[in-house]
């Protein structure tokens, strides 16, 4: 995988370089190219060779170091003392909307709404994470901890037995829940 990455990576610079090359329409004073495809280019002075700190955000907005910023920031929020669930809840939905690929953000927003009781929906971001990454043991474990809770135990035993070809401690600590909780 690594090295077609690495294959992809080069086509794209060769290409760009070549693209930059033959549509070059003119040069501005500062010495950078102008093209007539680059989107930051539209609606600018062709004159001013530096661009507007929106232009940049625009130019950057999604890039992975602004999701971890916005799972860092969520992190932060959720363990605050007292927590502050509504801005990590924020947080963590933009960073869902960035990235929706990220499981992360689901298991952030599954543990938000399970401290704040809001059942349906912790269910529905943890099975959001699981369905991304189908191997994410802290999903299994915070679903299972879920349906034990709202005592379910049919579905508690399904994320147990996800989580024992996962991560042999989390299962071990979810059967344990539901041990507990339904032999009583």
């Amino acid at each position: 995988m690594n090295k077609s990455r690495c294959t992809l990576k080069v086509f794209v610079v060769v290409a760009a370089l070549c693209l930059a090359a033959t549509s070059a329409k003119s040069q501005k004073p500062s010495g950078v190219l102008l093209r007539s495809d680059d989107p930051l280019s539209r609606d600018r002075d062709p004159t001013r060779p530096d661009r507007s700190e929106e232009e940049i955000r625009k130019a950057v907005t999604g890039t992975p170091s602004e999701v971890a910023a916005e799972l860092k920031y969520a992190k932060e929020a959720f363990e605050s003392k007292p927590p502050r669930y509504e801005e990590a809840e924020r947080h963590y939905l933009r960073a869902a909307k960035l990235k929706p690929s990220e499981e992360r953000a689901y298991l952030g927003l599954g543990n938000v709404y399970a401290a704040e009781e809001r059942v349906g929906e912790a269910i529905a971001a943890f099975q959001k994470a699981v369905e991304i990454k189908p191997k994410f043991a802290d999903a299994h474990f915070d679903l299972g901890v879920i349906y034990v809770a709202i005592r379910k135990k049919d579905d508690a035993l399904d994320q147990y037995t996800a989580l024992q070809s996962l991560d042999k401690k989390l299962a071990v600590r979810l059967r344990e829940m539901i041990e507990q909780r339904f032999n009583r």
